[in-house]
């Protein structure tokens, strides 16, 4: 985890289930504090004030280190997650509701969010607006 694009080291005494300082987070990792693990969600507390807080995937396999890209989530504007697609521009942006019809991008419910890259990938996610 990046912590306003450094990346942070957890350690105690300010985590206090960790018994030595840690950079990488293991996925399923939870010490049911600090480190949360059910399911597919993951939470992890932090105890700063931060303008961003970035996340990088690394898998090591055999030898092999593989990394995404930096996903970054601005908190101080608190309105979209940057950097989730890498370096893909996008192109348009439009919201449907559940029936498939399409809404204003300020609509509220459960919404489906479709972007159009540069390179014409598309990416559909849910979004959920009270």
């Amino acid at each position: 985890m990046f912590f306003d694009g450094k990346l942070y080291t957890f350690a105690p005494p300010l985590y206090q289930g960790l018994s030595e300082p840690m950079t990488d987070v293991p996925a399923a990792f939870t010490d049911s504090y600090d480190f949360v693990s059910k399911g597919l969600v993951r939470t992890v507390y932090y105890y700063s004030d931060l303008m961003t807080i970035g996340v990088q995937v690394v898998y090591k396999y055999n030898g092999t280190t593989m990394k995404s890209d930096v996903t970054t989530l601005n908190l101080k504007e608190v309105t979209s997650i940057e950097g989730t697609h890498g370096s893909k521009r996008v192109v348009s942006t439009a919201y449907f509701d559940l029936s498939g019809r399409q809404v204003r991008p300020d609509a509220h419910g459960l919404l489906i969010r479709r972007q159009l890259f540069g390179d014409n990938s598309i990416s559909t996610t849910k979004v959920l607006r009270p």
